[in-house]
């Protein structure tokens, strides 16, 4: 999901959670920063109703982090915020909501700062806002604040901008989707013809197991072990990160690497398993959001007949 190593425009991003946390502007120096390990965040996805009341907002929960850049004198709001715009891109984030200068952003959105246990942040009219949300290496959900502003409003141009950025990092949609046990399988296939297997955790863009994904792979094999006679399909599928060559190849391998685990670790016969890969074909759910694609990452199990 996030590209761990990147240079965009010469911005330095570290390796991780939080790539737009860490973007640093050349030149730029860290005043402030701050963290905690669970707090709520009112984060703006709209245009303000005045200049003391909050438009539409959402709520998000988790690890939340700050940090506060002044840039180089001479550097201009826009000219910071195109760079963490196309930072944003090249790291995959998504963009929510983006709007800019106070007419169309709706009374000041640098109020953000407050509600962050920020103070003293100037009451500017030039400034550049946007939401972004990600899926992190590990599932979990990044949502990601950027604001840059002017340090002035009366003279913009002659005062490094600052560059705020609050994250907040909520627990993994992975861990909300539903494991099936060996009879919920069962029940599944008989219902509708197959079974998602969620649980099954690959390395990034990669087709290894990783241990985490034990329990999922101890009910199917269960499954197998009790219905000794049937055969089935391993259906790999994907979300729509990537081309759909690359992606159906990878669901393939990923459903290979099952079948594998499933012979070498629980003494299924490889007479009964095949492996198949569709990519992103076969989707339940939208590819715009991290909940969607996680419910797309998924291996189904089908009865060969």
């Amino acid at each position: 999901m996030i590209i761990a190593f990147c240079a965009c425009a010469g911005l330095s991003l570290r390796a991780n959670a939080s790539n737009l946390l860490s973007t640093v502007y050349p030149g730029a120096t860290l005043e402030k920063d701050a963290q905690s390990n669970f707090d709520s965040v009112t984060f703006y996805t709209g245009p303000m109703a005045s200049k003391f009341e909050a438009g539409d907002g959402a709520v998000v929960e988790g690890r939340v982090q700050s940090a506060l850049y002044v840039t180089d004198e001479g550097r201009s709001v826009l000219e910071v915020f195109r760079a963490y715009q196309r930072a944003a891109e090249t790291s995959l984030y998504e963009e929510v909501y983006q709007c800019g200068m106070v007419d169309v952003c709706g009374g000041v959105i640098p109020y953000l700062f407050l509600t962050a246990g920020y103070s003293g942040m100037p009451n500017t009219q030039n400034f550049q806002y946007a939401l972004y949300e990600t899926m992190t290496e590990t599932g979990a959900i990044e949502t990601v604040a950027v604001l840059v502003l002017a340090r002035q409003s009366s003279s913009p141009e002659l005062l490094a901008p600052y560059v705020f950025v609050l994250s907040v990092t909520s627990d993994s949609v992975e861990s909300d989707l539903e494991l099936l046990t060996a009879d919920q399988i069962a029940a599944s296939i008989a219902k509708r013809g197959a079974a998602s297997i969620y649980g099954l955790a690959f390395e990034t863009d990669a087709a290894t197991l990783l241990e985490s994904s034990a329990p999922a792979l101890d009910e199917l094999a269960a499954f197998l072990s009790i219905n000794e006679t049937i055969s089935v399909l391993l259906v790999g599928h994907t979300d729509s990160q990537g081309s759909l060559e690359y992606n159906t190849e990878l669901s393939m391998r990923r459903a290979a690497s099952v079948r594998t685990d499933l012979i070498s670790d629980y003494g299924i016969s490889g007479d009964r398993l095949s492996a198949h890969g569709v990519g992103y074909l076969a989707p339940v759910s939208n590819n715009t959001s991290p909940a969607g694609r996680a419910l797309n990452r998924r291996v189904e199990v089908v009865i060969d007949e």
